[in-house]
């Protein structure tokens, strides 16, 4: 007979009593007792090993997979088994992971949930891809499911297995940070950056003193036009990417506010891994974060726009014109005939002696830049009323201004108030024209050079002529006044750009026709630039002569040759350079714009002499003469440097580059050589797995105060080279992976991982590289290239031949598989 008996404990002893029941109880048996039994249970499962094992310091790599080894089968149907993981830096695939298998026995499920057993008693968990990356702490959880109720948290504590481990992969570290100054201008940042491994990352640039700026924007500064751009932030380039832990990145942050100072900050992730992101800048970094904007002190104008009205009568008034006034002729001003209201307002009929004309003159200003405003002193609006005169002999013109300031931004921040720069334009009503016949010509030093219209200047408009010519040419003009009786020659002066700030010239008359109306002059030309407009000056009005006279380039030498062809990478390099055909005598004797050379020539030192490259040269300065400029030279990594000279084109307000101008080969940097302080043993360096050499020498100069732009290499680069590599053919190593500049007598050098050791000899020669430029000699016999040392090997004694045989080799400076290049033997330094 057999009986089931359920509703029993897990492992408890239990008797079992039976007996025989009759339908009379009289017949009833006694109980028999049988002898103890226990119940079976799922016992505690213990672990045999895991994999990974329970860290709490951390894994640096996150494994593929988890894997559990216990001493009892895994009994589908009756398990389950749990993941949870925390951690301030989780990758964002789900906080959990849990599979109960105690429905189902299918192996093809479970893969697809991330699960298998492998042998009965292995578990391998592998839930997603991504799952176990990041910086967390990863609980597994292993339960008998018989004992395992349906609420996750009342397992019984007794009957279940659990470990843990952690993940703490390295997080990217900015190792150099610093701000390139000689990149900066008005609106922009320019940084160089170097992460200690590949990483993606987007900076930003906030400003520093939020609420100082809120309140200038709404206060002192309420006036510029660009007020409320003044507290924004920018990001730089999105999505910048470092490839490896060698290469910096440039980067450069726009569209920023001038002479504002911003926190730049930079964040990211490491490449590929999302999860992992970039920590804070580390301290000696954190002082590079803070940088300002060049101040923008420009209080120059674009140039003006002038409608022109003839008033007739209260209620009418006729446009006459519409014009736009560069700089260069806002000082020459605009003039504007009573013939041309007659002919708006009369029908062309004369005015009798004492009527009189009203001339409408409404003004608009542009700045060049455009935080800069403009405050209106006289105008925008003038009104210029003329009467006719009964005779010949009273003026002929009546003369008003539109006069503004402009104020620069800098103003307004209080720098200076010399920030700001004052405009008057002439108006002038006349009854009083002069001609210019056809004929003009250059007498005297006409120049072989083509006009600059033709070559890359402004375009030429169809009523002007351009002519070329030398300085101290002499130009023959023909003048026709045309009012009746007019002879007061000696009243009208000649003029070079315009009469404020341009060159006046000497000029005789050398015939009179037309009842003296007509005048033939010969003027003396003197200056420099090109498409200088040609004024004449009478009374109060100045006239517009169609004629451009552009000056033959003047030619130039280095006075100082031997100081520039060492410049400095430290310093500055004070160059002193000689001129000829320019104006002459010293500038205390010359009067008007020759007494300001700058105003019109300036120096320009450039790579290849290609004008896209940096300029090198501060503002030229002529201290007694036309004849001797100086200039500073910025510290640049620079080779092949041609000076230029640079002259001022008159339509455009713009320098520009001289043809034929130039001199080569004369100025230079070099580094500084390197000293024999101290030997640098490659072989101390492998044995004390130390990652960093130092280079001794100087003074070496900085990046962040050197220009860099266009050069060959972005920082410093040494190499180690063979001294007969003219005959041997060795090719050059690379020594190091980075280098930093620790001060101006030191660079320290982290060696590269891998040094070849095919061809080099044991004491190769350091040479150093900085930007275009290399050291004027290399360091010889001071750096040790260790040989491979054979200390034992193993077997000592082979007491047969044939077959195969394994030697051990132990020693020093093996070359290593990872570092192989082809048959390339390489030294592994770490």
């Amino acid at each position: 007979y057999t009986c089931v008996v359920t509703g029993l404990d897990e492992v408890t002893r239990y008797e079992l009593q039976i007996k025989q029941q009759c339908s009379t109880s009289e017949l009833d048996s006694d109980y028999r007792v049988s002898s103890q039994v226990t119940t079976l249970g799922s016992t505690v499962p213990q672990v045999l090993f895991n994999i990974p094992a329970a860290s709490a310091a951390g894994l640096l790599v996150a494994p593929l997979q988890v894997m559990v080894a216990f001493d009892q089968t895994i009994r589908a149907g009756s398990s389950a088994i749990s993941v949870t993981k925390t951690g301030n830096t989780c990758a964002s695939t789900g906080d959990a992971w849990r599979l109960d298998f105690s429905t189902t026995t299918n192996s093809s499920l479970w893969a697809s949930l991330g699960f298998s057993i492998i042998g009965q008693r292995i578990v391998v968990l592998q839930p997603t891809e991504t799952f176990f990356q990041g910086a967390c702490t990863f609980n597994i959880i292993f339960a008998q499911h018989s004992i395992m109720p349906a609420a996750y948290d009342s397992i019984n504590g007794n009957n279940y297995f659990t470990y843990s481990f952690a993940v703490s992969p390295p997080f990217p570290k900015a190792s150099d940070f610093y701000n390139i100054r000689a990149n900066n201008t008005k609106t922009s940042l320019q940084f160089s950056i170097l992460w200690d491994s590949a990483v993606d990352f987007n900076c930003t640039a906030t400003v520093v003193d939020l609420t100082s700026c809120q309140s200038c924007a709404s206060g002192s500064h309420k006036d510029v036009p660009t007020a409320s751009r003044m507290c924004e932030g920018r990001t730089g380039t999105l999505n910048m990417r470092q490839s490896d832990s060698i290469t910096p990145v440039v980067f450069t942050i726009s569209d920023l506010y001038p002479g504002v100072e911003y926190h730049v900050s930079c964040s990211g992730y490491s490449s590929g891994q999302s999860w992992l992101l970039t920590e804070p800048f580390p301290a000696n970094l954190q002082q590079n974060q803070n940088v300002s904007t060049l101040t923008d002190t420009d209080s120059t104008i674009t140039g003006c726009g002038l409608t022109v009205f003839a008033v007739c009568n209260s209620s009418t008034a006729l446009t006459l014109s519409t014009n736009s006034i560069s700089p260069v002729n806002l000082a020459s001003g605009f003039t504007v005939s009573v013939e041309d209201w007659q002919q708006a307002c009369n029908g062309g009929v004369q005015i009798s002696a004492g009527n009189s004309v009203t001339i409408r003159f409404v003004a608009t200003v542009s700045t060049n830049s455009m935080n800069a405003y403009v405050s209106w002193v006289q105008g925008p609006t003038r009104d210029v009323v003329y009467t006719r005169g009964s005779g010949t002999t009273e003026s002929a013109i009546v003369s008003d201004a539109a006069t503004f300031t402009v104020f620069s931004l800098a103003y307004w921040k209080g720098n200076s108030a010399s920030h700001k720069t004052d405009y008057s334009m002439p108006i002038h009503v006349t009854d009083l024209r002069f001609e210019f016949a056809s004929g003009s010509r250059i007498l005297q030093g006409q120049s072989n050079s083509q006009p600059l219209h033709l070559a890359g200047g402004a375009s030429l408009p169809s009523d002007i002529t351009e002519f070329v010519a030398d300085v101290n040419g002499v130009l023959e003009l023909t003048v026709t006044a045309s009012r009746n009786g007019f002879s007061d020659w000696s009243g009208v002066e000649l003029y070079l750009c315009d009469i404020t700030h341009g060159f006046q010239l000497q000029h005789s008359i050398s015939a009179q026709t037309n009842s003296g109306r007509t005048a033939t002059m010969h003027v003396n030309l003197t200056g420099q630039g090109t498409q200088l407009p040609l004024r004449l000056k009478y009374q109060t009005t100045v006239f517009i002569v169609p004629i451009w006279i552009t000056f033959s380039p003047p030619q130039i030498s280095v006075y100082n040759s031997a100081q520039a062809g060492a410049a400095s990478l430290v310093g500055q390099t004070l160059l002193t350079l000689s001129l000829s055909n320019v104006p002459t005598g010293t500038l205390a004797s010359l009067t008007g714009a020759c007494k300001t050379p700058g105003d019109y020539l300036q120096f320009m030192v450039l790579k290849n002499g290609d004008p896209t490259q940096k300029n090198l040269s501060s503002y030229t300065t002529f201290s007694s003469s036309w004849t001797q400029g100086t200039c500073a030279l910025l510290p640049a990594a620079l080779s092949n440097l041609t000076l230029r000279v640079a002259v001022k084109n008159f339509q455009t307000g713009q320098f520009i580059l001289a043809e034929g101008s130039s001199v080569s080969g004369v100025i230079a940097f070099s580094l500084p050589e390197l000293t024999s302080d101290g030997l640098i043993d490659l072989g101390v360096n492998v044995r004390d797995a130390t990652l960093t050499v130092d280079i001794a020498g100087g003074p070496f100069p900085d990046l962040a105060n050197t220009v860099m732009f266009g050069t060959t290499l972005t920082s410093y680069k040494a190499e180690l080279h063979d001294p007969l590599a003219a005959t041997t053919g060795c090719p050059a190593e690379d020594l190091c992976s980075s280098i930093v500049r620790t001060s101006s007598s030191a660079l320290r050098c982290t060696l590269n991982r891998c040094l070849s050791m095919a061809c080099l000899p044991e004491h190769p020669e350091l040479r150093l590289f900085f930007g275009d430029l290399t050291e004027r000699a290399p360091l010889q016999n001071k750096v040790t290239f260790p040989r491979p040392i054979i200390q034992s090997v193993t077997p000592t004694q082979m007491f047969d031949v044939g077959g195969t045989r394994t030697l051990t080799f132990t020693g020093m400076y093996f070359s290593s598989p990872a570092c192989a290049s082809g048959n390339d033997a390489r030294l592994q330094i770490v």
